[in-house]
């Protein structure tokens, strides 16, 4: 039992920079970004932004984007960052047979050019404190789909600013990707 007066404690929340969710320039700046990753005008597209680390759980977001393609065969995932799991990433990608389509964008900062262009953000991490790029995702009004760990909840209300999926599961996030997508 702890000898510290709850009362006395507080609880300070990470916070992000709005002023680089509301920048000026914003079309030419996604319009660059469209041409530099190659995506086109109506295209689909789901991303993350992360550090690429078994943590983020970004292994399980390839297999989901991979059992997507039936339904979305032009979907697009854009993976905004960069980390020692990149490589092993990338060839999961190809021997899914969807490294056509998934994008390593490296790292950006800020990343908002990169969340413009995402029709639904997701993060599929394994383990989360109080993530900034999902608080970065929903201040610049982009659909989420988030693991149910850590501080996550606090931010996401299920069903009702985004969705929430247990960690480690392909065929949940695919499903609330999905659902996402087609509303």
């Amino acid at each position: 039992r702890s000898h510290i007066d709850a009362e006395k404690v507080r609880v300070i929340r990470n916070g992000i920079d709005l002023s680089t969710l509301t920048s000026s320039g914003r079309a030419e700046d996604q319009g660059s970004s469209v041409l530099q990753f190659g995506i086109g005008p109506h295209s689909l597209v789901c991303g993350t932004v992360a550090r690429l680390h078994h943590q983020k759980g970004i292994r399980h977001l390839i297999d989901a984007f991979a059992l997507l393609r039936a339904d979305f065969p032009d979907l697009k995932l854009l993976v905004v960052g960069d980390g020692p799991e990149r490589a092993n990433l990338a060839n999961q990608a190809a021997a899914l047979g969807v490294s056509q389509n998934v994008i390593f964008a490296g790292q950006k900062n800020p990343p908002v050019h990169c969340l413009r262009l995402m029709n639904v953000f997701v993060l599929p991490s394994l383990y989360e404190g109080f993530p900034n790029a999902l608080l970065e995702a929903m201040a610049a009004l982009v659909p989420v789909v988030a693991s149910d760990v850590g501080g996550v909840g606090e931010l996401v209300r299920h069903e009702e600013n985004g969705l929430l999926v247990p960690p480690g599961s392909p065929s949940r996030l695919a499903d609330a990707i999905r659902s996402l997508l087609l509303n």
